[in-house]
């Protein structure tokens, strides 16, 4: 087995998590900004860094106009990916991924309300990286007698 690499994309950010090679540990990584010079640059380091066998790319499987629109973002996201890596993409399900992550996130600070401008962001940015955790351990879970 080795590292699975999980991507919740945005359109601002993208959330990273990577698990270990046993698929026992993930890890939530730093989020990279969408919309900066130095994004494909960095995502590659991280490819060549954690050497993933696998990229798991959050995909909105609900029907809805703004999913519809983001899956075809997403297919050219991942089609880029492939002229940058040769690691196998697949897609999971990330419908609820960011109101999940919403949520654990909320639980664990107690649930208290975010009123700073500055915990706003930390939380954002936590946001992405947890979702993406959980797009992974979902998909290692479906994947567990077959990965």
């Amino acid at each position: 087995m080795g590292r699975i690499l999980a991507i919740d994309y945005g359109r601002k950010r993208v959330g990273l998590a990577v698990s270990d090679e046993s698929h026992i540990a993930i890890t939530r990584l730093p989020q990279l900004e969408t919309q900066k010079q130095s994004f494909w640059p960095n995502l590659k380091k991280i490819i060549l860094q954690y050497m993933p066998e696998t990229i798991v790319i959050g995909m909105p499987y609900t029907q809805t106009e703004n999913s519809n629109n983001l899956h075809n973002e997403i297919i050219d996201f991942s089609n880029h990916i492939k002229k940058i890596s040769t690691v196998n993409i697949v897609f999971h399900d990330e419908s609820y991924s960011s109101v999940d992550a919403e949520n654990i996130l909320k639980a664990l600070s107690g649930n208290r309300p975010l009123l700073s401008k500055k915990s706003q962001i930390k939380k954002k940015k936590e946001l992405d990286s947890m979702a993406a955790h959980l797009i992974l351990k979902s998909y290692i879970e479906s994947h567990s007698s077959s990965v």
